[in-house]
């Protein structure tokens, strides 16, 4: 009698932890080097137009010390990021 094949079923993902590597902002509650565990929290998202400039400034561990080092440097894509964030949530604090 033959064995019936298994269906592959795929390990479920883990929550893998996300730190911000961007400027603090403690109106929205960013703040650099914080720790989501469960992904980026809507009232994060909720806080910027620009969703995908923030949701770059989000990094996994692994790449910590990397993305510390791209933030600083002029012309990055990190740094253009960082700087596009700045820029609005300084602008909504002038209001």
């Amino acid at each position: 009698m033959a064995n019936p094949k298994k269906k592959f079923v795929p390990a479920p993902k883990k929550n893998i932890p996300l730190i911000y590597v961007g400027s603090s902002f403690p109106d929205c509650s960013l703040s650099r080097f914080r720790i989501y565990s469960n992904g980026i929290p809507e009232y994060v998202l909720k806080s910027v137009k620009n969703k995908a400039a923030l949701k770059n400034l989000f990094v996994t561990p692994d790449k910590l010390s990397s993305a510390m080092l791209n933030v600083k440097a002029q012309g990055h894509p990190l740094f253009l990021c960082n700087r596009q964030i700045e820029n609005e949530l300084l602008s909504k604090e002038d209001r």
